[in-house]
């Protein structure tokens, strides 16, 4: 019988940390290389996403919003529009350079763990197989440490916001908790491998709900404001 959820993302969790350890061990000065990288990465794409959205609130208001004018207070409206929308250009450019970087830092790290095992060729693309895993890997931790920071970042900037995405990102959990332990019957295995089968489906619009519910917060609280 299929595990429940929880138990499911306690094995995650302990198996990720073994695999850590191996890669570390492997290829470590790639690994700890490639951790800034990934983090840039990763706040560039944000940041290219996010950016034009501040435009359209600026663009739709005669003011600027309390957690801007902080860093902005010098500056006029239509001054800040236009470093935003040459900053979500660039960062649109170091996300793109980004990820032939970590392709290639990749396929590094991949070929010293296959290195470190002896060269022995086990199937085919055994080699892009392990830069899969080793960017999966590295990038499962960059996101971890970038949603700590993130979590520090908001609750200095706007508390509000990081409290209202912590709430939808707990609801979300329970919701796919209680969906997949409400599978667990043999019965159900059609369905669960549905929803194994969907999983990047599912995390793709789960992440959209939550940029939209920050968006939606953010525009809320420039009018309350």
């Amino acid at each position: 019988m299929p595990k429940p959820f929880n138990h499911i993302l306690i094995d995650y969790i302990a198996y990720l940390r073994k695999l850590s350890g191996r890669l570390f061990y492997c290829a470590p000065w790639t690994f700890i290389a490639m951790l800034p990288v990934v983090l840039v990465n990763q706040v560039s794409m944000i940041l290219a996403f996010m950016l034009p959205l501040k435009i359209i609130i600026l663009l739709g208001s005669d003011g600027m919003p309390r957690y801007l004018r902080v860093f902005f207070s010098e500056m006029s409206r239509d001054t800040l529009i236009m470093y935003l929308g040459l900053s979500a250009f660039c960062f649109l450019l170091i996300y793109m350079l980004g990820n032939r970087v970590v392709k290639a830092m990749s396929f590094k790290g991949g070929d010293r763990v296959l290195d470190n095992r002896g060269g022995l060729v086990s199937f085919d693309s055994e080699r892009q197989f392990a830069a899969n895993v080793f960017s999966r890997v590295v990038q499962s931790w960059g996101t971890s440490i970038l949603f700590s920071l993130g979590l520090i970042a908001g609750v200095l900037l706007e508390w509000r916001l990081v409290l209202a995405i912590l709430v939808v990102l707990i609801i979300e959990v329970i919701g796919v908790a209680k969906y997949w332990n409400r599978h667990l019957a043999p019965e159900h295995i059609r369905v669960r491998e549905a929803f194994f089968q969907n999983r990047v489906r599912v995390l793709q619009i789960l992440n959209a709900i939550n940029i939209y519910v920050a968006l939606a917060v953010l525009v809320a609280l420039f009018i309350l404001e």
